[in-house]
């Protein structure tokens, strides 16, 4: 007989649920049905059309029933064939060709080449070695004590996450405490996973950190540069916000988090384990010129990105900054092709497919007519009650789709919003506050072993035995406490700095 326990029971349903041909039958069945429902937006169908096509991506994002990239892949050929994108002048469909040439022209923009920027400055400093050397200069100096060596790995975390951004720093961290992992006897086990969720949260919230620690970032620059406000002497200027600005904001508010899911997790798990074996140094490349060229070029690009709203003359774009890394590194054969294989082209493919959903959503009017349903239920409201509301639906549905997904989704709709309450003034709406808090609170949902690249990692990671250290319940125990924790740092803590910086 097979005895099952909860756990296995739980992953099981979950394998099930994300069978998929059942997900895509529900999702084309739901689709159709919207479709078909002509009182939804009777006079504006192609706005009804572009909810069925937000539905069903939305669907099959949720459940991962095929490659997520791949489902933004799908978002283009849909936009065409459904003819969602219309003539502004006549209000008809556009022709399929000019159809596809509009949606192909969303799918390239600054967002992506800053993306593929951030990606070599990741794959160079893990080549090198110089990520993994500040991690062994790290926990070589802090003890053998447990408690102190967990806050030491989410510390770590969170820095590398903020600058080789939190797709490849648990990696790294993993790697780091793989020795520790495999060390730990049966009665030990609490501290196993207390490590584990302690590296998946300080590296959800190293996505904060920086505008390049993670997708989701980019896409919030992305959309407040894209915005006009008027000054106190009626000009009408470009919005921005600078590193400096956003560091401002997410530093304290990151540090802040991490350090009470570092308490959080050792009250909860309550390991027994009073001494942990001293980490030894591994082996680490000699710092040679090439090392100094790659740090250097590294360096600069971030430096470059930090002074780019003040030097937007001289520097240009952001995604011109970005090329920089990509020409030196592999065009001076510091990187090779394989490497540029290797960068994160999923990842990628997700931004560009949710960059036309974003555009098609906003074009077709059905951003407008969102906006205006919310902001007209918001109006009235304080600014840091709307930034609860909006930030705690953005938490949630961050738990179950990316937190990539959710900020190509949601982000536009919260910046429309904050424009609407401003009554077409997206500065008096708060809109960088609203967009950059959202963001914020969109890498601190981690409530789910799919909410994010860390949590899936430190989910595979398995014991000397070859049993998951991690079930999908220790995610929840861990996640939702601390997510309602950043939602009350975010309307108190996020909300103050957001106003000295004039948000």
């Amino acid at each position: 007989e097979i005895i099952t326990t909860p756990r296995a029971e739980t992953r099981n349903l979950l394998k099930t649920l994300q069978n998929p041909t059942v997900v895509i039958l529900i999702a084309s069945a739901i689709t159709i049905l919207i479709l078909q429902a002509e009182s939804l937006f009777p006079e504006y169908p192609s706005q009804r059309r572009c909810l069925a096509l937000l539905v069903f991506v939305s669907i099959l994002w949720a459940t991962s029933a095929i490659p997520i990239f791949v489902t933004s892949l799908i978002i283009p050929v849909l936009i065409v064939y459904l003819e969602i994108l219309e003539d502004p002048t006549t209000d008809e469909p556009l022709s399929r060709p000019v159809a596809s040439k509009v949606v192909m022209g969303s799918m390239f923009s600054s967002t992506v080449l800053v993306a593929i920027g951030a990606f070599t400055i990741s794959k160079a400093l893990t080549v090198y070695d110089i990520s993994q050397r500040l991690a062994v200069i790290i926990l070589t100096r802090v003890g053998t004590d447990p408690k102190t060596i967990l806050l030491a790995i989410m510390l770590l975390g969170l820095f590398l996450a903020a600058w080789i951004s939190n797709v490849a720093s648990p990696i790294v961290c993993l790697s780091v405490a793989s020795p520790l992992l495999s060390k730990l006897d049966e009665k030990d086990s609490n501290y196993g996973r207390a490590l584990l969720l302690g590296i998946a949260m300080s590296n959800n919230i190293g996505g904060m950190m920086t505008p390049i620690a993670s997708p989701q970032n980019l896409v919030a620059m992305s959309i407040i540069s894209e915005e006009k406000w008027t000054n106190q002497n009626g000009v009408e200027m470009a919005a921005s916000v600078s590193w400096i600005q956003w560091m401002f904001m997410s530093i304290p508010f990151a540090l802040c988090s991490t350090l009470v899911s570092w308490s959080f997790l050792w009250r909860v798990y309550k390991p027994t384990i009073t001494v942990l074996e001293p980490v030894h140094k591994k082996q680490v490349q000699t710092f040679t010129q090439d090392h100094w060229v790659v740090l250097l070029t590294c360096l600069g690009t971030v430096t470059l990105w930090g002074l780019n709203s003040q030097a937007k003359g001289i520097l240009g774009d952001l995604g011109i900054t970005a090329l920089l890394p990509v020409i030196v590194l592999f065009g001076g054969k510091y990187l090779q092709k394989d490497d540029f294989k290797d960068l994160s082209w999923d990842v990628v493919m997700l931004l560009s497919g949710g960059l036309a959903l974003g555009n098609v959503i906003e074009n077709s009017g059905l951003l407008a007519s969102i906006t205006h349903n919310v902001a007209h239920e918001l109006k009235g409201y304080p600014v840091f009650f709307i930034l609860f509301i909006l930030g705690s639906l953005v938490w949630l549905f961050g738990n179950f789709i990316s937190h990539t997904v959710t900020a190509l989704v949601m982000l536009p709709i919260i910046s429309s919003v904050a424009c609407e309450l401003g009554d077409g003034d997206c500065n008096m709406g708060h809109f960088r506050l609203l967009v950059i808090g959202t963001a914020l609170i969109d890498s601190g949902a981690m409530s789910l072993p799919v909410s994010s690249f860390p949590n899936a990692q430190t989910f595979a990671a398995q014991d000397r035995n070859g049993k998951p250290w991690l079930g999908v319940w220790d995610y929840v125990r861990a996640g939702v406490p601390l997510g309602i924790f950043q939602l009350f740092l975010l309307v108190t803590l996020g909300y103050g700095l957001g106003s000295m910086l004039q948000f």
